[in-house]
C-alpha cells in the first residue's frame, strides 16, 4: 500500500487498458504531484512504463521511459539493468553497441583515481564474484541454528525457496536499519567499533553529549573483553563505562557488548574538537582508534 506500489499499479492498469504511454505518464505525474519531482514512485512507475509499452524491444523501452522525464539518468540506468539482467548485451541493438561501446568513461566521483573497472565486463566479472560472498549463510547463523544453509555460484539461475532473508546481507542491512542516524564504524583486523550519538554531534561549552559505543568482533570467535581509553581535549570529561564484554561469535547474547557514555566540555570549545577513542583487548597488542570529531 506504499506510494511506489501505488504508482506502479497505475501503470499496469492504464497499459492493460490500452491507454496511450504519454496519457498514462500524465497519470503517473498527476498522482505524484504531492511529491515533487525526483521520488521514487514516479521514476520507478516510469521504468516499468518503459519495459510494459516498449513490449521486448531495447531502443522503445528506453526512449519511453526517457521521454516520461524527470529523473532520466536514473530511469534509464534501472531499466538498462533490467533488461541486460532478463535478456543479456544481445537485447542491445548492434548500432546502439558500437555508439555506446563497452568501456566505462566517467568523470563523476572516481575521477580516475583508484583501481576501477575500465569495462562494464569488469565490472560485471566483479559483481558476479561477489555471488559466492553474498549468497552463502553465514558461520554465526549457522552455528546458532545448526544445519546447513545455501551457496549460489555464478553458473546458477534457479533461486527457488530461496527468499531474501535468507541471504548474508540481511544481518547488515538489519544493523545498519537499528543504528542511531548519528553514527559510524572503525575496525582493525580483529574487531569493529560503532559509535553511536543520541543527538547530532554539536557541543556548547559546558554542554553535554550522550551515546555508546559497541564492538563486534570479526575473525575471533571467542569471547573478549575491551577496555575503552578516551583521549579528550584539555578541560573535558567523559563518564560511563569503561569497558565491554564481547560474547562468542556464535552467540546471540549481546547485552554486555555496548558501552553508554557522556562526554562534557570544558570552558573551551573549538569549531572541530577532535577526540580519540581507544579500544584494547587483553592478549591483542593493536587497539581500535577511533576518531571523533565533535563541532563546536
Amino acid at each position: 500500500d506504499c506510494r511506489v506500489a501505488r504508482s506502479v499499479r497505475l501503470v499496469i492498469d492504464a497499459y492493460d487498458r490500452g491507454v496511450d504511454w504519454r496519457e498514462t505518464r500524465n497519470i503517473v505525474v498527476e498522482d505524484s504531484a504531492d511529491l515533487g519531482w525526483f521520488q521514487a514512485p514516479a521514476n520507478i512507475a516510469f521504468t516499468v512504463l518503459g519495459l510494459l509499452y516498449g513490449e521486448g524491444d531495447f531502443k522503445k523501452s528506453m526512449i519511453l521511459a526517457i521521454n516520461c522525464g524527470d529523473d532520466t539518468d536514473c530511469t534509464g540506468a534501472t531499466l538498462g539493468s533490467l533488461m541486460g539482467i532478463m535478456y543479456g548485451t544481445s537485447i542491445i541493438p548492434p548500432d546502439w553497441q558500437r555508439y555506446i561501446g563497452d568501456d566505462i568513461i566517467t568523470i563523476s566521483i572516481i575521477r580516475g583515481f583508484g583501481l576501477f573497472p575500465r569495462t562494464c565486463q569488469e565490472l560485471t566479472d566483479c559483481v558476479m564474484n561477489l555471488l559466492p560472498v553474498t549468497t552463502r549463510t553465514d558461520n554465526m547463523t549457522l552455528m546458532h541454528r545448526g544445519g546447513h544453509g545455501f551457496s549460489v555460484d555464478a553458473q546458477e539461475n534457479n533461486f527457488e525457496g530461496v527468499a531474501a532473508a535468507d541471504f548474508m546481507g540481511r544481518a547488515f542491512v538489519e544493523r545498519m536499519f537499528n543504528r542511531s542516524r548519528y553514527s559510524f564504524t572503525t575496525e582493525n583486523v580483529f574487531a569493529q567499533a560503532l559509535v553511536e550519538f543520541d543527538r547530532e554531534p554539536v557541543i556548547a561549552a559546558g554542554g553535554s553529549l550522550s551515546g555508546r559505543v559497541s564492538v563486534r568482533l570479526l575473525r575471533m570467535c571467542e569471547q573478549k573483553r575491551f577496555s575503552l581509553h578516551w583521549h579528550l581535549p584539555e578541560g573535558w570529561t567523559v563518564s560511563g563505562g569503561m569497558s565491554l564484554h564481547v560474547n562468542a561469535m556464535h552467540s546471540p547474547l549481546r547485552e554486555h557488548a555496548a558501552a553508554a557514555f557522556t562526554l562534557t566540555a570544558g570552558d573551551s570549545v573549538a569549531g572541530n574538537n577532535r577526540l580519540i577513542l581507544e579500544i584494547t583487548c587483553a592478549g591483542r597488542p593493536t587497539p581500535v582508534l577511533v576518531p571523533i570529531t565533535i563541532l563546536g
